[in-house]
């Protein structure tokens, strides 16, 4: 019976031993699943980490999204990126595709070029278009001193408070950028005097939701200067005297800028006569130089507190064989903070998704601080003691706040802000080329 009992467990251990096998080849697979996803734990930990720790330094989530696009300069590219060292160590443990991955796990989409397009706008000094760029081109003169615009136009009103007799300025035009922008607006039906005073209008009138609108056109072109030129008739970039790419955005905000303001034959009256000439009843005249500038009461703005002025900007794209799409999202304070909450999620996904956006703030209520991301160059702002609304360029968000360009500046706005002021609305927008 032993024997017989051992010739049965001889014959079974074959048996045993595939079955052994079967479950050794099983645990290395489990364990090789519970190590792969222990890594993976790991990796999403210490992401989840980064993005907590780059959020408390008001950076959010940017440079791992330059970090993870293949497009940017810093693309897998650790030494670049100006973020703490301890976090550039903790990358150099993961892959640049794992990285990617849990980004998107993460709700956070590595798609999104807009940052990443504003942020190389910072080699010639800008992030995002100043609508205010065109009052550098040249400068006014007076007891042998030079001023800008908008130091010239404080001591003219401070005169006029005073009662005291306006000094008059000399215009120094003869810079070749400025020369160039008014060769352009020229080459349109316009006189040489006319040229200056659509010029020298252009921020005194409230230009923001302009470069809001060229922020987003421009965004839209990145990578596609060709596409650019053959829509517009002009390039997207010019050269500097230092060789450095300048985008043409003062050519495309005059371009922009001169359409909408242009009499149409079913429309109102107008800054500029459907000939091309300046209607004379919507002129200042308390002004450097005694050049003449524009009422606002006759400005056209692209945006307002009801949201987008898409009729006009639709049919100035379509002139150039593209179309244009927008939807605004409308916060008039008596919303519940979930349906603002909701509002702002909009913002983000749209973002994330490669959508222009833009908000505009109002003043009235509690302040909205826009807070300077380089104190020691240009100040904060704030919607307290504001006479009338701001347009400004969203080009990324975390969990606390926007990221936005204003004044070719870069700024935050927290969403509390917005919460507490309850009077804002978001445009969401795209532009296609047309079939």
């Amino acid at each position: 019976p032993v024997i017989d009992d051992v010739n049965e467990i001889t014959q079974e251990l074959p048996k045993v031993d595939s079955r052994r096998s079967i479950l050794r080849s099983n645990a290395n697979s489990i364990y090789a699943k519970f190590s792969n996803f222990y890594k993976k734990s790991v990796a999403l930990f210490t992401v989840s980490n980064m993005v907590n720790a780059l959020n408390s330094e008001g950076n959010g989530v940017i440079w791992l999204l330059e970090y993870t696009n293949p497009s940017s300069k810093y693309y897998n590219n650790i030494d670049a990126l100006p973020i703490a060292d301890y976090i550039k160590e903790d990358l150099k443990e993961m892959s640049v595709l794992d990285v990617k991955e849990i980004l998107y796990r993460l709700g956070y989409n590595s798609k999104n070029s807009t940052f990443s397009f504003f942020n190389s706008m910072r080699e010639s000094n800008t992030f995002g278009i100043d609508q205010g760029m065109v009052y550098d081109l040249y400068n006014y003169e007076y007891g042998g001193k030079k001023y800008n615009f908008r130091a010239a136009m404080d001591i003219i009103n401070e005169s006029m408070e005073k009662g005291l007799i306006i000094p008059k300025f000399t215009i120094d035009e003869s810079g070749q950028e400025y020369q160039e922008l008014k060769r352009f607006v020229m080459s349109k039906g316009f006189s040489a005097i006319d040229a200056s005073i659509i010029l020298t209008s252009l921020d005194a009138t409230g230009a923001c939701t302009y470069a809001a609108t060229v922020n987003r056109i421009l965004t839209y072109f990145n990578g596609r200067e060709t596409e650019f030129k053959n829509h517009f008739g002009y390039t997207m970039y010019t050269v500097n005297e230092n060789g450095t790419r300048i985008l043409n955005a003062n050519k495309l905000l005059v371009d922009l800028y001169i359409y909408a303001n242009t009499t149409r034959e079913s429309g109102p009256p107008r800054f500029i006569n459907s000939d091309n000439s300046i209607n004379i009843n919507a002129l200042l005249y308390n002004s450097p130089a005694n050049i003449p500038l524009l009422n606002g009461d006759y400005q056209v703005y692209l945006a307002d507190s009801l949201g987008d002025r898409d009729e006009i900007i639709k049919k100035f794209l379509f002139e150039k064989g593209l179309d244009y799409a927008s939807e605004s999202y409308i916060c008039t304070g008596n919303k519940h903070q979930d349906e603002m909450s909701n509002l702002i999620q909009n913002a983000k996904d749209a973002i994330n998704s490669g959508l222009g956006v833009s908000l505009n703030i109002f003043p009235g209520g509690y302040p909205i601080e826009m807070i300077s991301m380089d104190p020691l160059a240009y100040s904060s702002n704030s919607t307290e003691g504001w006479k009338c609304g701001h347009a400004v360029t969203i080009v990324a968000a975390n969990d606390n706040f926007f990221t936005v360009s204003s004044w070719g500046s870069e700024y935050i706005i927290y969403y509390d802000d917005l919460y507490k002021n309850g009077n804002f609305s978001i445009i969401i927008s795209d532009i296609f080329h047309r079939d």
